[in-house]
């Protein structure tokens, strides 16, 4: 017999098991405890956020959907991280899975939830409304980059101190995260394991001894994020870490609405490229349209214009831009595009969409910069 229903306090130690032993079956040794310790550390309580499906009393299928927010340029979003997607390998093409995304969609809806997010094989996720989208630009910096930009010495000592929940520095690298353009999704007593994800290392940058901000150091020399209070320090961060950690080249990851960090990094790195971040479904277009909007406008103010635009489902929204200011209202008036849920995921949040060269956009208004930062998420 086969139950469906959300976890309990009691699943807790077969949950981890279940996603260790089928993560491994399909690709290398996992041990989520360490890999996201939010979700499955000593002291997380996530049982509840995770939809199972048993056979007698065993998990055979599980997803995790894991609530959170996101404050974008002052609009506060509702999000659903969805991680841990896993089908015992004996029991796949029974059709659990598409239960439990189901009971998570419905769930979500009932939520208030804005939208998805989820990592994963474009095509297995598309079943279930989600489409490749956002914006993220990498960065290639290597030991040769730097060694030709730097070749005079900084007139400060930059050094790296482990941010711990401990640390003297938590306060001020907190701080600075809820300054950033889009924050919100981390508690602070939760800020230092968050930045543990996926076997990082968080560190607090300090220059002459005083705070100068904060990273996470991932495996190959991933920097999924890198915060600084003065940008034009970038260059000499990565010179002081790469001698520090003996590395030979650094991943900086950028969402496309830093342009502080970005017109720093393309100063002095090899190379960049400009990607779609992770898979998105979103539930509520006028709410994340209106906030992407207006943070795009906020970073480089947009061409006035209006777009009239009807999504399968939803009543058509006119999205405006005028005299500075942004909005995106339901409307009577006749749709100049017309898009399906699918279609409509790439056409706004896409860095190329050939629908999007056909349509009459205002210039320079899309993609709007949508972006989760990696910690975040599942």
């Amino acid at each position: 017999m086969v139950q469906y229903g959300k976890g309990q306090v009691s699943d807790r130690e077969d949950i981890l098991d279940f996603g260790n032993y089928v993560f491994s079956q399909a690709h290398q040794p996992h041990d989520f405890k360490k890999l996201v310790p939010k979700l499955y550390g000593e002291d997380s309580h996530t049982e509840q956020y995770h939809y199972l499906a048993k056979e007698d009393g065993k998990i055979k299928a599980m997803i995790c959907a894991l609530p959170g927010r996101l404050v974008v340029a002052g609009q506060e979003l509702k999000t659903s991280g969805i991680g841990t997607v896993s089908v015992h390998p004996y029991a796949r093409g029974k059709g659990y899975m598409k239960k439990l995304m189901a009971m998570a969609e419905e769930e979500m809806k009932a939520q208030g939830c804005d939208m998805g997010v989820l990592s994963g094989q474009r095509q297995r996720y598309g079943y279930f409304g989600y489409e490749k989208a956002g914006v993220e630009v990498s960065f290639l910096v290597t030991a040769t980059n730097l060694r030709h930009c730097c070749r005079e010495e900084s007139e400060k000592t930059f050094r790296f101190a482990p941010l711990e929940e401990a640390s003297p520095f938590l306060e001020q690298a907190y701080e600075l995260y809820q300054s950033l353009l889009v924050c919100g999704a981390r508690p602070k007593a939760e800020f230092c394991t968050i930045l543990r994800s996926w076997q990082s290392e968080p560190l607090a940058v300090l220059k002459d001894g005083d705070f100068a901000g904060y990273l996470t150091l991932g495996q190959g020399g991933a920097l999924a994020e890198c915060e600084l209070i003065n940008p034009d320090d970038y260059i000499w961060v990565l010179q002081a870490l790469m001698r520090e950690k003996n590395l030979q080249e650094f991943h900086v990851l950028a969402a496309a609405y830093d342009t502080r960090k970005i017109s720093r990094l393309l100063r002095f790195c090899e190379r960049y490229t400009i990607e779609t971040s992770d898979n998105f479904r979103i539930f509520h277009y006028q709410r994340v349209l209106s906030a992407y909007l207006a943070l795009k406008n906020q970073v480089a103010p947009l061409y006035d214009g209006s777009l009239v635009v009807a999504i399968e489902g939803e009543q058509p929204l006119k999205i405006s831009v005028a005299g500075g200011a942004t909005s995106v209202c339901p409307t009577k008036e006749a749709p100049q595009v017309k898009l399906t849920a699918m279609e409509a995921v790439p056409f706004f949040f896409s860095p190329i969409d050939a629908r999007r060269l056909q349509e009459p956009v205002p210039a320079g208004w899309l993609p709007l910069p949508l972006f989760l930062p990696k910690p975040d998420c599942c």
